[in-house]
């Protein structure tokens, strides 16, 4: 009798700790609300309507990684009329975030324009509000949770019975992990696959390729660059498309 009690005991804590580790696969629905004026807007209908990518989180109790996972091929067009010319390409950078669990910390690798920056910086501090609502995901009882940021409604769902305090992007602050995700009417994130399980470390390490800089200098980078191609291409009479959307 004393063998099977410690037996079960630890076949327990095998079960509780393999809860505590292993890969989520993600889809990443962006919805491309584009706007045309003027002689362009004949284009519009041209132009896709979302764009549909894989992401991964690989996690154990005090560290996650959130990482690009099989792509789709690129989206191109071009169209052109008298002289006008529309450039439409959409590719998914190669951005990486990892979170310190333990520390509250964060290592960000962004990709913009060719170039990769590295920025270090805190975990998101959201203030979440239950709604009470619950739904099955994956197999998984989930709740509902709603919050603010940056004048967008984000609901999040999440499991308790995967114990840890992590998500997609940036979300996190939750007693569980997040499942499913709508940041505005623009972004909305799934979970495809829950592979529970030991993590390899190779595949769970801090990002380490790009320039370092702060967020805050990240950010005046894209201003400035973003800037330069609207003066550059509307100079030159056409136009270039370019869509930034992350779980900030």
């Amino acid at each position: 009798m004393r063998q099977f009690i410690l037996l079960f005991t630890v076949l327990l804590a095998a079960t509780a700790q393999a809860q505590q580790s292993g890969t989520i696969t993600y889809e990443e629905r962006i919805e491309l609300n584009i706007e045309l004026e003027g002689e362009m807007a004949q284009f519009a209908a041209m132009l896709p309507k979302e764009r549909k990518h894989d992401k991964l989180l690989y996690f154990t109790k005090s560290a996650s990684l959130y990482k690009n996972g099989e792509q789709p091929k690129e989206d191109n067009a071009s169209m052109n009329n008298n002289g006008m010319q529309i450039n439409f390409n959409v590719t998914e950078p190669d951005n990486m975030l990892y979170k310190d669990l333990k520390e509250g910390t964060t290592t960000e690798q962004k990709e913009f324009m060719g170039r990769e920056f590295l920025i270090n910086g805190s975990m998101k501090k959201y203030t979440w509000k239950m709604t009470g609502k619950q739904k099955e995901i994956a197999g998984y009882p989930c709740q509902e949770a709603t919050t603010i940021r940056e004048e967008d409604t984000v609901t999040a769902w999440f499991t308790p019975a995967i114990p840890i305090s992590t998500g997609p992007g940036t979300l996190g602050n939750l007693p569980g992990m997040i499942l499913e995700a709508h940041i505005g009417n623009m972004l909305h994130i799934t979970t495809k696959k829950i592979e529970l399980g030991e993590v390899d470390k190779s595949l769970l390490s801090k990002p380490k390729n790009g320039k370092k800089v702060t967020a805050e200098k990240f950010d005046e980078i894209v201003a400035e660059k973003t800037k330069d191609m609207k003066e550059q291409y509307g100079d030159a009479g056409g136009a270039r498309i370019m869509i930034r959307s992350e779980v900030h």
